[in-house]
């Protein structure tokens, strides 16, 4: 790309989405801003649509004066407008409580937008396997693993009040299956057992792991009841697949 077409780009990014826009210097500048407030109620609108019981619950006025923060603070990294809600709710997850309209706002916000990833995100074909010791845990593309303070997967439409605070976090793995947004609660063991997959560890040593902290802790946990339940979520489509390191 020449440096001329660099500094257009540059300048066009900044005049769209910079808190103090830099103009085309032999462009009408009142388009320009009219051109601006299009990309900025466009992004604006992007998020609405993608949250919108959180929307509901914290009011307009609270609402549009966290978004607004957002195109003010948070440089647009992604070319792709269905991340911006993603981007949106990491920097909600970022504020402390007193600057949100409620302690769970950031977390209905991830949990709604998380669903338009989900859904918009390729599936992995699943392979016939058993979740034995030396194997890994390969989940499915869209599977995501989320944990929340509070039960903001119960939200729906006839929601009225914020959800209060859970005694313990609530540990959910979402996924699509067969084109739908669904939502499976996990024990926090399991949720455990799939964390240290994510890092590498075989289904045996992270299943140790976790035994091993709750004995500690004084709790029996049966190993060949995670196993079970990591079956049961492979019928399901979120684990893709139980390959062996060496297996392609």
């Amino acid at each position: 790309m020449s440096a001329t077409l660099r500094d257009v780009e540059e300048t066009f990014r900044a005049l769209v989405l910079s808190r103090e826009p830099r103009t085309f210097a032999d462009v009408d500048e009142a388009r320009q801003k009219v051109y601006r407030e299009l990309v900025q109620n466009n992004l604006r609108g992007t998020i609405r649509r993608a949250t919108p019981h959180a929307l509901r619950l914290a009011g307009p006025e609270a609402y549009d004066a966290l978004v607004g923060r957002f195109l003010d603070e948070v440089p647009i990294a992604t070319r792709f407008t269905r991340e911006i809600p993603g981007a949106f709710t990491a920097w909600l997850m970022s504020l402390p409580a007193d600057e949100l309209p409620h302690p769970a706002f950031g977390e209905l916000c991830h949990f709604e937008a998380i669903e338009v990833e989900v859904i918009l995100a390729l599936t992995t074909p699943r392979r016939p396997s058993e979740p034995v010791d030396d194997a890994t845990i390969v989940t499915d593309s869209s599977a995501r693993l989320c944990v929340y303070r509070h039960p903001v997967h119960k939200v729906g439409k006839t929601t009225s009040s914020w959800p209060q605070p859970l005694a313990a976090p609530t540990v959910l793995l979402v996924f699509q299956e067969a084109e739908r947004f669904v939502v499976e609660p996990l024990s926090l063991v399991l949720g455990k057992v799939l964390l240290h997959a994510a890092n590498g560890a075989s289904i045996g040593a992270a299943i140790d792991a976790v035994v091993a902290e709750a004995t500690a802790a004084g709790t029996i946990v049966l190993p060949a009841r995670l196993k079970s339940e990591l079956i049961g979520l492979h019928h399901r489509g979120a684990i893709a697949a139980f390959p062996y390191p060496s297996a392609p």
